[in-house]
């Protein structure tokens, strides 16, 4: 292991083309004139680099190791405490924990809100809404779809609450009971994940697994509800089978408040 601990360590024609350590290097001060590890072409270490006292001029944060240019890492990153990103953070093939959200919608005045172009690579869809309510007696749904448009029957669905259920073929059922007025209306968050595509015959095959969460306030008393569902969509073509729709609606009547969004990742 290399220390530097109070002296400097100026490097200034260094061959071959990167600095290779097969241990560890500790630097509690600075290498360079500037206090930094400064390398126009590689540093590779097999062991440890740890950095004690370096400094981000554009946050102040010590114990930092600065790339201004770019960082390849081929394995993991391990960040102790805080990791900051000055500007974006882009996540490779392998990277979808990071959701992407298109829009929050009003509900009040409408039988339906939709959203569309989700794209064809997403592996989950989620619809988050609060304070849904209807103007009169109406069961709350979600509907998804593709490139041929919204899908109303074929759903393999069931809402279950507290020894109640219901099932529903024509979308997938957020209530056991019907809502209505200002003082019934729910909050709830529902996911859409893709669990397997695959092609049958000309067929291009996707099967979709519905699950959430439902809390709902039906004057004044509290309600929990779960639901579940399953459906398959498919086309004559990779982008013409994949969802690309979602739909929140009633089965009758219209909204008379709430918001909802949808995020996709």
């Amino acid at each position: 292991m290399l220390e530097v601990l109070a002296l400097m360590l100026h490097i200034t024609n260094l061959s071959p083309a990167f600095f290779l350590l097969t241990g560890a290097l500790v630097v509690t001060g600075g290498i360079g004139a500037s206090g930094a590890i400064n390398s126009g072409n590689a540093i590779l270490a097999t062991g440890t680099i740890t950095t004690q006292n370096a400094s981000v001029a554009s946050s102040g944060t010590t114990g930092a190791l600065r790339c201004s240019g770019g960082a390849g890492i081929a394995g993991n990153l391990w960040v102790g405490t805080t990791a900051e990103i000055g500007t974006t953070l882009t996540w490779g093939t392998t990277g979808r924990s990071v959701y992407t959200f298109i829009s929050e919608q009003a509900l009040s005045g409408t039988t339906n809100v939709l959203w569309s172009n989700i794209p064809s690579t997403h592996r989950d869809v989620v619809i988050n809404f609060e304070n849904l309510g209807a103007t009169a007696s109406a069961h709350p749904l979600i509907q998804i779809g593709n490139n041929g448009g919204f899908v109303a029957t074929g759903y393999e669905s069931e809402v279950f609450r507290n020894g109640a259920q219901r099932n529903d073929t024509t979308g997938v059922p957020l209530y056991t009971a019907t809502i209505s007025g200002l003082t019934s209306y729910m909050h709830g968050s529902i996911t859409i994940r893709l669990v397997r595509n695959y092609t049958s015959g000309s067929n291009y095959v996707y099967d979709y697994f519905i699950f959430g969460n439902i809390v709902a306030s039906v004057a004044g008393a509290v309600r929990t509800a779960t639901t579940g569902a399953y459906i398959t969509l498919s086309g004559l073509s990779a982008n013409a089978g994949v969802l690309d729709r979602v739909k929140l609606l009633l089965s009758a009547s219209s909204f008379n408040q709430g918001v909802a969004s949808l995020a996709y990742c």
